[in-house]
């Protein structure tokens, strides 16, 4: 479990998601989904997104890989601004208090990857 925290780390804080190049995605999306990282094909509704948000942000932190099958197949996002809709809505209105994520899209190629990061929360 340390080992997978550890490598999960050194995606998280230390590469910016700009910074981030396809094969560290790739990379990233073969550890498979873990306490730190989810998957999720869509943002299906806020009120289920934001579950997740909670659960990293009273943890650790987390990523949510918006484009990804559990499988973790690249499907890729169909409408960047509406999963970014949904995610905001989330983070601020079904989470107390808000979490202030950070997102951005990660282009793999083919698809683009909506990359997530949720911080540790200070009050749990």
């Amino acid at each position: 479990m340390e080992d997978e925290f550890e490598f999960y780390m050194q995606y998280s804080d230390t590469v910016k998601v700009s910074e981030l190049t396809r094969t560290d995605l790739k990379n990233l999306i073969q550890t498979g989904e873990s306490r730190f990282l989810e998957f999720k094909h869509s943002v299906a509704s806020p009120e289920k997104i934001a579950r997740e948000m909670a659960a990293f942000a009273n943890t650790k932190g987390g990523t949510l890989l918006i484009g990804v099958e559990d499988n973790g197949e690249i499907i890729g996002v169909e409408s960047y601004h509406e999963e970014e809709f949904w995610l905001n809505q989330a983070a601020r209105e079904e989470c107390i208090p808000e979490i202030k994520v950070t997102m951005e899209l990660v282009n793999t190629g083919e698809r683009d990857v909506l990359m997530v990061k949720v911080p540790e929360a200070k009050e749990k």
